[in-house]
Order: C-alpha cells, then structure tokens, then sequence
C-alpha cells in the first residue's frame, strides 16, 4: 500500500513538473519574442538618430564651405 501510494505521489510530481516545463518553455519563447522585437525597434530609433546627426553634420560641412568661401 505505501508503495502504491509512493508511486501515484511519483506520478503525479512528474505530471506537474512536465506542466511546469512547458509553461516555463512557453513564457521564455514569449519573453524572447518580446525581448527581439524591443530590440529591434531601439536599433531603428538608433538608426535614425544616426541619420539625422550625419545630416545635421552635413548641413554644417556645406554652410561652413559657404562660410568659408565667402571670407575668400
């Protein structure tokens, strides 16, 4: 009786832990996913304060050469 008893306490602490897994596994994809597209989205917003500040620059190259080509 008490080995029954052992083996349908086993059973069932295999049976929750399986569950666990899977639940686990599912919220890591989940926050994977999550974690990937935040990601990405800081590395767009980067990118376009890339091109801004390279076009900030440029505008400041091309008025400097005006700058100084009109002290000439």
């Amino acid at each position: 009786m008490l080995n029954k008893l052992n083996d349908d306490f086993n059973l069932v602490v295999n049976d929750l832990d399986n569950k666990l897994n899977t639940v686990v596994s599912r919220h890591e994809e989940q926050y994977l996913k999550g974690y990937s597209i935040f990601v990405r989205d800081k590395e767009r917003q980067l990118r376009e304060l890339i091109i801004k500040l390279n076009n900030r620059n440029n505008d400041s190259s091309l008025k400097d050469e005006i700058i100084y080509g009109l002290k000439d």
